[in-house]
């Protein structure tokens, strides 16, 4: 042992600078000894011993030998202790750990919660898209039906206008010359009745006109400017056509 730290001064050092921490050993001791407590080379602790004799080299031998076991016992336990600090470190970080994912997994939840009301939303909007969709169609289909029977029933009435107009514009010519009496030759009563059968073509005549002008209007072919006069006939008040037309008449 007092070799090993006389060969090497390094050791010497760091057992003198260990030795400054020890208080003085009191009494009348004859020998002191300071071995140091190592551990593949690092100091551990150091002893101090104090004898009334001098120490024997059996006692040297046994003083090395035990510093090398108390070096391992010494190394042990701070091995242990800094396991334990370790190990507690280990489940305050694993409580942290396990705290983090307790919260993550809330988040997750919330989210997936979130997510499928998303989902159920999206499938309602979906549905709706879809029932305004059909509706669209529907009322497409219905407009298409609406303008296919308009031009329809607008073809079948200028037929129908064009067919009764031909006939009855002659009786309207043959009603006008027989309430003219030209040659005189008719009694007053069938003037009477040719005049009559004159206005009642030319009534029929201006209804189919109107009959033929409604058309067109709910085809959209025409358009109508509306205003109210007054007949000198009626305080009240006729649509502009009709009072037209029945104001030539009168």
């Amino acid at each position: 042992m007092r070799r090993r730290q006389a060969a090497d001064p390094d050791l010497r050092h760091a057992i003198g600078r260990a030795a400054d921490h020890v208080g003085p050993v009191q009494g009348i001791a004859q020998e002191h000894h300071r071995p140091a407590v190592l551990f593949e080379g690092q100091v551990k602790a150091v002893i101090e011993l104090a004898s009334l004799s001098h120490f024997t080299e059996l006692q040297l031998a046994f003083l090395e030998q035990l510093t090398a076991s108390i070096g391992i016992v010494l190394n042990s336990i701070e091995a242990t202790m800094q396991t334990e600090d370790l190990l507690q470190q280990s489940q305050k970080l694993a409580s942290e750990l396990q705290s983090q994912q307790g919260e993550l997994q809330q988040t997750n939840e919330q989210l997936e919660q979130k997510a499928q009301q998303l989902a159920e939303r999206n499938d309602e909007v979906e549905r709706a898209n879809q029932e305004i969709e059909q509706a669209r169609r529907a009322v497409e289909e219905k407009a298409t039906e609406l303008a296919l029977t308009s031009r329809y029933k607008s073809e079948f009435l200028a037929n129908m206008s064009h067919e009764l107009r031909t006939p009855l514009n002659s009786i309207l010519i043959l009603g006008q010359q027989l309430a003219d009496n030209p040659q005189g030759n008719l009694e007053p009563k069938q003037v009477e009745f040719a005049r009559t059968i004159h206005g009642a073509g030319t009534d029929l005549l201006n209804l189919i006109s109107d009959i033929l002008d409604l058309s067109k209007i709910e085809s959209g072919t025409v358009t109508v400017d509306a205003e109210e006069i007054f007949s000198r006939m009626s305080p009240r008040p006729w649509h502009v056509r009709s009072a037209t037309r029945r104001s030539r008449r009168d």
